[in-house]
């Protein structure tokens, strides 16, 4: 059969081919995600045909301690006494006895811990045990009853160690084993597809009943019968929008379908069937904002604006819309196989739940497993082609061993840190220690270190060649801008300043911080002219502690009658700018209505006698504003003169 023999409408989960069905089988994996390799499968000639209606490879338990008996194992069978009886007989290192041989054990009335019809010898070795071993493994036997799951996990991990294995391999871990994938998908494979990618099925189209068989729930799906009478339903609500619908498994057929350009929905989701469908929209959550009304308002306290008042109602009347709806449709709920639900947040979750609509621990209720538009009928479309068509999934990586390699890991590690620390001389740890205190300016603790070690001001730093640049400790607080370090150094450690690096240059050549080289001048000056060369040293000229403190007040005064006189100069540009921007106005207007003639005494004295004879009808405040006029036109005039020259 053909890669190419179903095509991508074939693949829809609730109506497979019988050929396609044929050639799928579950894939497998171990805990470490790798493939295990099964009986039974689609390539296998032995498999059974579906005519036979055994798709299913029947899986058989083992007894690892009765199954030499013989006796017929099924799941009531790890709580039988003859199952017990074995335990402890593997436990004292007897063999297991069959259902005959248990038979007459019981009717001789042999103690079940000593008997045995193949072994005398034995037998009588048992008998003889202390009462302290009999007590103990009479405890052990009681902890197998009251917990014989948990003994016989334990019992089945020492394997090798002992002859006592319980279950070699039991349904439910074998049935599990196809949901290692990592993946949302249970993966299938198929003779007629490529063998590099798998097919497969979201895990959440099966429910506890069948998802360990998945198989058989595909051969239920398909059964046309269940088909037609099958249906789920899809809700989708978020910020302010619900989309919901009742989604029959039988799909319409693609032959009845118009298809035309403008409609933007694939063949596949224009098969899709709803019985009912609803949509509702309401002004919920603030544009642009994001969250619901009522988070912001548990958030920030309650707001008191209309828009906020107006989606607080519209969130009660959308939550009643939604229930009154899944009230309308509770004979079709009551029916569905599956309800997914997609809700953004958990109060929009709870609307589902409240006054009893939907059971919450309802094993039918699912999310959906990818992520979602707005919810509109169409999104609902898409969504249950997304959940319901095989899809091609590429091989899960296998998980590495993550224990087995991080432990060597971890102690190559330390063994590697151990290595460093033994090889490190006593000079290099001394050098670490003393430039992490340098580093930190813990001056009193360097002291301390230096007279405990007995180590000279002068030391050189080791390795010589991480520090040829800084040789000293002096030579590393000059170049790292220390200049407190600096100071103790020379007035109290006394370190030389005249020893040079590998360069020739000093601890003062190394540094061009202005409050360093104060540090070098103020030492020069404390110290005297005696300690040592100054001039070797290349220190600059001594400066007691005043004539610095001095030098920085006239530098702050300097730079601050600069900043002062800058500021004076741009406000007098600005000035500047300003006047002749009113001189520039001044000629325009003079341009546009002429120069025009001052109201005075000379150009117009008739209006003047007016004036003077109408100021004593004027009230005082009257003559007050009057008086500010004729001084502001005045200072105007002026303004204009002086700007004239």
């Amino acid at each position: 059969m053909s890669k190419n023999s179903f095509k991508k409408d074939d693949l829809y989960v609730f109506d497979l081919p019988d050929e396609f069905i044929d050639t799928l089988e579950v894939v497998q994996f171990d805990t470490y995600r790798n493939e295990i390799e099964q009986k039974g499968s689609a390539s296998d000639p032995n498999r059974l045909p579906k005519d036979a209606k055994k798709r299913q490879i029947p899986i058989e338990l083992k007894c690892k301690v009765c199954v030499d008996s013989g006796v017929k194992l099924d799941r009531s069978h790890y709580q039988t006494d003859i199952h017990i009886l074995n335990i402890k007989r593997s436990l004292n290192g007897l063999p297991p006895v069959n259902e005959t041989e248990y038979s007459a054990l019981i009717k001789a009335g042999v103690d079940e811990n000593s008997q045995d019809n193949g072994s005398s010898d034995n037998d009588s070795e048992d008998v003889d045990k202390s009462e302290e071993e009999s007590q103990s493994e009479d405890e052990e036997l009681d902890k197998i009853e009251e917990e014989p799951e948990k003994v016989l996990n334990k019992l089945s991990l020492s394997e090798k160690a002992t002859s006592v294995n319980i279950m070699e391999t039991s349904d439910e871990d074998s049935q599990l084993f196809h949901l290692n994938t990592g993946l949302p998908q249970i993966l299938f494979k198929s003779t007629a597809e490529n063998n590099d990618h798998m097919l497969g099925i979201f895990k959440v189209l099966f429910n506890k009943d069948n998802i360990n068989d998945p198989m058989k729930a595909i051969h239920r799906w398909n059964d046309p019968e269940v088909r037609m009478t099958s249906v789920s339903a899809v809700f989708v609500v978020g910020g302010g929008h619900f989309a919901g619908a009742i989604v029959s498994h039988q799909r319409r057929n693609a032959k009845t379908i118009v298809r035309t350009k403008k409609n933007d929905l694939s063949i596949n989701e224009q098969c899709v069937q709803f019985l009912e469908h609803k949509t509702f929209h309401r002004y919920t959550t603030r544009r642009k904002q994001g969250g619901s009304q009522s988070a912001m308002d548990n958030a920030k306290g309650k707001a008191n604006s209309a828009g906020s008042t107006l989606r607080r109602y519209n969130e009660v009347a959308l939550k009643t819309d939604i229930q009154n709806l899944l009230q309308q449709w509770k004979q079709y709920l009551d029916k569905c196989e599956n309800i997914y639900i997609r809700a953004r947040s958990s109060q929009d979750k709870k609307i589902f739940i409240a006054d009893g609509l939907l059971n919450k621990d309802d094993s039918r209720i699912k999310g959906i497993p990818f992520t979602t538009n707005r919810p509109t009928v169409g999104e609902l479309r898409k969504i249950w082609c997304e959940l319901t068509y095989l899809k091609e999934v590429s091989k899960p990586q296998p998980i590495k061993k993550e224990e087995d390699e991080t432990k060597p890991k971890q102690n190559n590690q330390k063994k590697d840190k151990k290595d460093i620390q033994k090889e490190l001389t006593e000079e290099e740890k001394h050098t670490e220690e003393v430039i992490t205190l340098l580093k930190k300016s813990r001056a009193p603790l360097l002291i301390a270190y230096l007279r405990k070690n007995k180590l000279d001001p002068n030391f050189i730093l080791m390795p010589e060649t991480k520090y040829s640049i800084t040789p000293t400790m002096l030579h590393f607080a000059s170049n790292n801008g220390l200049k407190q370090m600096v100071t103790i150094l020379l007035t109290t450690i006394k370190c030389d300043p005249t020893i040079k690096n590998e360069l020739g240059k000093t601890a003062w050549d190394l540094t061009r911080n202005v409050g360093v080289q104060h540090s070098f001048q103020k030492a020069r000056y404390s110290l005297g002219e005696e300690y040592t060369n100054w001039e070797e040293a290349h220190v600059g000229e001594p400066l007691s502690k005043e004539q610095i403190e001095e030098m920085e007040r006239n530098k702050d005064e300097k730079e601050k009658l600069e900043r002062q006189e800058l500021m004076k100069k741009e406000l007098e540009h600005v000035k500047e700018l300003q006047r002749q921007e009113k001189a520039a106005r001044i000629d325009e207007i003079e341009l546009r209505r002429g120069k025009g003639s001052r109201l005075n005494s000379a150009n117009a004295p008739g209006l003047m006698k007016v004036s003077e004879q109408n100021l004593n009808s004027l009230s005082e405040d009257q003559k007050r504003r009057l008086m500010r006029e004729q001084r502001a036109r005045a200072a105007e005039a002026r303004m204009m003169k002086n700007m004239g020259k």
